[in-house]
């Protein structure tokens, strides 16, 4: 018994030392509100397109919560329990009593936050012992993902006790989460601590940590889902462990008691200090939403008690957000991970259902796994895309239409094209539903349509849908309309059909045919402007309100390949063509002129007569942009495209027959197109064209482009009558001439006097005659220049020479033949003398040429020069010499740009005479005291020494005086006192001084300034008191004049021997300090000679041996 004690009390002591001295257990603190969001939002930045993993905020899941607990104390009964303290003589012991609040130790006291309430179970004096088990069971009513279970006691910790887990895919078993035990093998059957390897990770381990009596109060239990886990960093991957720390129901089974072993006495009071006691249960997780819910919310279905369910996101539902939403069935649901989110997507059914169920199979096939059903707007399959039998799909709201193809005229028994709703018809047969014959088909039946009879290569083929009669084109006629009417002639048109084309021929034939392959020399020619360089010289006008047209200049956009004008006015603005698209163009009768036009303002223009044609009368083809089914004018670009043709239903005002339309295109004198329609607007033209044809043999263009080219089988050959000639009688023949200008104008026979004979008389569009028998005029009416007579004869020898100089012409009057047409020069009846200005013999041989006197003659004077030797007589401008090339004393030869500038190449060699003008000072005199002359090249005077300048006006630098009258001086500036010794007045001499310095050549200093130096000169700097002066110092170093007994450059202190410095010097020191001064001046004059012996002794040479 006494070794049993002191077996108890060893005990009791380690329980001590280990509970005081073992350290606490870390436990994250606990958020107790449910409700909270987590700070992950399911969505990057709120963006519905950028879906992440998310997950509700980390909580206490039991906090509040009822346990049920199978061992309460003081239920039926008080129950009095003793604390174990560690102190046999110590114990502090209490009732448990429920009807006692204070006293009362319930299992809601495990959950709350208050640290000294605590549940406490009945002690073993009411026979809790092993192997009676004690269950704490919560029941989560939802999953949870838990991260750990912590425990607090405020009785010794269990020896032995169980972690239990539920969740809903174990159904009703309970799962071990962890053993603790201090024997585990014995009661548990389980080894110590069993390693955990990877595929087997969902299995609880036995641990005796914690199993020690120690403490005996306060002890602490946490127990982490994943600790020691292999897969825990790949959490994600894992859906062993994901499975692992899920749970709805978590119980705690205690299973023996930590005892002194005393319990085996019996002892009551023993006994009633052993029970299970916890003060805090704790449980830390986060609601389970597989990644797809930041939110758990408290919901309440109808007639069912309230329960927490995931707010869900990413098209998700269910309690933890664990399957799809309905109609997001494209792929299989997952929980969502740090990579990707694995958000539900919609089914994909065209808009045309809201039902669907996820398809394994489908899925597995094409990656999509939504299937649709209960289609609407008669479709059908997987996605809703396909129209059920006899439907096509409309392209407005998805929706399946009914073909209602005719049965009789459609194939396939009334189907339809799927995309399109188009029937299939049988042959001949046409209409929307295949209800009608096609053009150039009639008898519509069982079988089809029959063909038209009518003429396939010169005319419709259009026949009357019942009977088959034929209707002819414009300009068609025979019974199968097989033939063009008289004036038109056959040809095939861009959309391989055959029309009849107007005979023009310029109204002179009515008879023509096309030309073909082989006959035919023009090629198709596109006109064009792309505007790629420049504006390719497009213009704009205005047209006021009275009818006055302006010129206006448009704006290039390279960018953008365009031109365009803004309407600064409230006039009409129009685009006007380059001359290339004007002139004849009749070519382009019936084919089209293009381009794209958009506008700045929305608002709808008012107005018919857009696009204007004008002729060379002033007539007007005009139409507007919506003309021949062409889009309204809008703010984007558009494109038009016009046929120029008289027919009616192309819209061209006025309406003209064919030969009146073609006339105004013969001249065609301006193309405009409306640009601008309000103020303030902005038209712009891009991509603009002209179809016609092109001459291969009158051609300006490259072989290429004509090679590239195909015939313009639209071009007329005209039968021409007699007066006519050429493919089109736009010639007059041989003999023949225009009545009036131009090709429309009949030819009549040339009138050419007799003069003119043989193929070409006179030219055909004006009449002029070629004349012949030395006649002229524009028909032969008179001589030509240099003979005479009368022309209007008729005959060969109507005109005969007049043998004057140059072929000149004459007259022949009283009997003379008189020159009228001297040659430049020349005068006389018979142009044998020199006119005015002129010299030479002309009798002698000596031609008349132009007096030469340089311009230096007035041209009102009479005789210029010498008439025979042309020597120049009346020189002015100060000129001189034989042609008045030189200029006189006292002037010199400048160029004729040396005062004006003229530069003109014509006036290079002429001169100007200048005057010298050279300086009366500086200027080098004659022994008659007269100014030498300039150079006659330059004008530079002779200058006096020192002097510069080409008049001599100005001294060299660093010379001055040029009024000595003997040249300049020079200025002898002193370097060092000069700002610039080459620089002084130019008439005293004075040099540029530096500061404080003064004298004519700067070489002194100020008063009060001494040294002079690179510098200037520095201010005197006396003591007021030491110095006789403070104006005045040496004027070399700056010494100052001191008082009596005053010493220093300054006079700033007294002498030796000497104190007290006023304005009347320094007094003596007393007859003591001669001693002081005397041993001073001893030490003074010993140190001098030691200096000196220490110099000479440096000056040794010492030689190592």
């Amino acid at each position: 018994m006494f070794i049993s004690s002191i077996l108890f009390l060893i005990i009791i002591s380690i329980s001590i030392i280990n509970g005081q001295h073992k350290p606490k257990q870390k436990i994250p603190e606990i958020d107790p509100n449910h409700f909270q969001p987590s700070l992950i939002p399911c969505y990057q930045n709120n963006n519905p397109n950028f879906p992440q993993k998310c997950f509700p905020h980390f909580i206490n899941v039991v906090y509040n919560l009822n346990f049920e607990v199978t061992n309460t104390c003081g239920i039926y009964s008080p129950t009095n329990f003793c604390m174990q303290t560690g102190h046999r003589l110590n114990k502090y012991c209490d009732v448990c009593d429920i009807n006692i609040p204070q006293k009362a130790h319930l299992p809601k006291y495990l959950t709350d936050s208050e640290n000294s309430t605590f549940w406490q179970s009945e002690t073993m004096a009411e026979g809790i012992k092993y192997p009676q088990t004690i269950n704490l069971t919560i029941n989560l009513n939802k999953q949870f993902e838990i991260t750990y279970v912590h425990l607090k006691f405020i009785s010794p910790r269990p020896e032995s006790f169980v972690i239990y887990k539920k969740n809903k895919n174990n159904g009703n078993e309970w799962i071990p989460w962890q053993y603790y035990s201090g024997s585990c093998l014995s009661t548990f059957k389980l080894p110590e601590k069993a390693p955990i390897l990877p595929g087997n990770e969902a299995i609880a381990q036995c641990t005796k940590e914690f199993s020690d009596i120690s403490p005996l109060t306060g002890g602490r239990i946490a127990f982490s889902t994943l600790e020691g886990r292999p897969s825990a960093e790949n959490f994600e991957e894992s859906e062993e462990l994901q499975d692992w720390v899920t749970a709805d129901q978590i119980r705690i089974s205690l299973v023996r008691m930590n005892t002194f072993g005393d319990e085996i006495f019996g002892n009551k009071k023993v006994l009633s200090s052993y029970y299970y006691g916890i003060s805090d249960l704790a449980v830390g997780g986060r609601c389970k939403c597989n990644g797809h819910a930041n939110k758990c919310i408290k919901s309440t279905g109808k007639g069912l008690p309230q329960k927490l369910i995931c707010e869900c996101q990413h098209n998700t539902r269910g309690i933890d957000c664990n399957e799809c939403a309905p109609f997001y069935f494209d792929r299989p649901w997952r929980p969502a991970t740090s990579f990707e989110a694995n958000e539900c997507l919609p089914c994909n059914c065209s808009g045309l259902s809201k039902k669907c169920f996820f398809d394994p199979k489908l899925f597995e096939e094409t990656g999509h796994g939504g299937h649709c059903y209960e289609c609407l707007g008669n479709t059908e399959g997987v996605n809703c895309e396909r129209c059920l039998p006899n439907h096509w799909r409309s392209p407005n709201n998805n929706y399946c239409k009914p073909c209602n193809c005719n049965i009789n005229g459609s194939l396939n028994n009334g189907k339809c094209n799927e995309n399109n709703g188009i029937c299939s018809c049988k042959n001949g047969v046409t209409g929307k539903y295949c209800d009608k014959c096609l053009d150039g088909y009639f008898g519509f039946g069982i079988n089809g349509c029959k063909k038209c009879l009518c003429n396939n290569y010169s005319n419709s083929s259009i026949c009357s849908p019942l009977n088959g009669k034929c209707f002819c084109k414009e300009n068609v006629e025979g019974e199968y309309c097989d033939r063009c009417k008289p004036g038109y002639f056959l040809i095939k048109n861009n959309q391989n059909n055959f029309e009849c084309f107007p005979c023009f021929c310029f109204g002179h034939s009515s008879i023509c045919y096309s030309s073909n392959n082989q006959q035919n020399n023009f090629i198709k020619f596109n006109i064009s402007s792309n505007f790629k360089l420049n504006n390719d010289d497009w213009k704009a006008l205005s047209i006021e309100s009275n009818g006055e047209i302006k010129n206006l200049k448009v704006n290039y956009d390279y960018k953008n390949k365009l031109i365009f004008i803004k309407q600064e006015c409230p006039w009409k603005i129009y685009f006007v063509a380059p001359t290339k698209y004007l002139g004849d163009q009749r070519f382009s009768y019936g084919q089209y002129l293009y381009f794209s036009y958009h506008k700045l303002l929305e608002y709808a223009p008012r107005t018919s007569t857009e696009l204007q044609l004008i002729g060379s009368k002033g007539d007007i083809l005009s139409l507007s942009f919506s003309s021949q089914q062409n889009p309204n004018i809008s703010t984007n670009k558009t494109f038009y495209k016009f046929k120029i043709h008289s027919n009616p239903k192309y819209q061209w005002n006025p309406q003209l027959n064919e030969t009146d339309f073609i006339k105004i295109l013969t001249n065609l004198t301006s193309i405009r197109i409306r640009a601008t329609f309000f103020q303030g607007d902005i038209g712009y033209l891009s991509d603009f064209g002209l179809n016609s044809a092109l001459d291969v043999f009158d051609s300006k263009y490259s072989p290429s482009v004509i090679q590239h080219s195909s015939s313009a089988n639209w071009i007329e050959n005209c039968n021409c009558p007699p007066p006519y000639s050429g493919q089109f009688c736009q010639f007059c023949a041989p003999g023949f001439k225009r009545e009036f200008p131009g090709p429309l104008s009949k030819c009549i026979p040339c009138k050419c006097n007799g003069h003119s004979f043989g193929g070409k008389m006179c030219e055909p569009e004006t009449g002029i005659c070629y004349c012949k028998h030395n006649t002229a005029g524009n028909t032969c009416e008179r001589c030509a220049n240099g003979f005479y007579g009368d022309a209007l004869t008729g005959t060969s020898e109507d005109c005969k020479p007049c043998n004057c100089p140059g072929g000149g012409a004459c007259i022949y009057l009283d009997k003379q033949l008189i020159c009228t047409e001297c040659p430049e020069g020349y005068t006389g009846p018979r142009c044998e003398y020199c006119s005015e200005d002129y010299f030479g013999h002309p009798l002698f041989g000596k031609p008349c040429q132009k007096c030469d006197c340089n311009g230096n003659i007035d041209p009102n004077n009479i005789r210029q020069c010498n008439l025979f030797t042309g020597q120049c007589l009346q020189c002015i401008h100060h000129t001189t010499g034989w042609n008045c090339e030189k200029c006189l004393p006292g002037f010199w030869k400048a160029p004729n740009n040396y005062l004006f500038g003229d530069n003109n190449e014509n006036n290079k060699n002429k001169f100007n005479c200048i005057p010298c003008n050279c300086h009366q000072l500086g200027t080098i005199k004659n022994k008659k005291g007269k100014l030498f002359s300039c150079s006659q090249i330059n004008g530079q005077c002779k200058c006096l020494p020192n002097v510069i300048g080409k008049r001599c006006e100005k001294c060299a630098i660093g010379y001055f005086n040029i009024f000595s009258k003997n040249g300049c001086q020079p200025c002898n500036c002193d370097p060092l006192g000069s700002l610039d010794v080459t620089e002084c007045n130019q008439r005293s001499g004075q040099c540029k001084c530096k500061n404080e310095v003064i004298g004519i050549n700067c070489d002194q200093c100020a008063p009060k300034h001494f040294g002079l130096n690179s510098s200037g000169c520095t201010k005197c700097l006396c003591n007021k008191i030491g110095s006789e002066s403070i104006d005045f110092c040496d004027i070399r170093n700056g010494q100052c004049l001191c008082n009596n007994n005053v010493e220093g450059i300054y006079c700033d202190h007294c002498k030796e021997n000497y104190f007290n410095s006023s304005i009347n010097g320094c007094q003596k020191c007393d007859d003591c300090y001669s001693l002081i001064s005397s041993k001073r001046d001893f030490i003074k004059e010993e140190m001098f000679k030691f200096k000196q012996k220490m110099d000479n002794l440096l000056k040794i040479k010492v030689i190592f041996v």
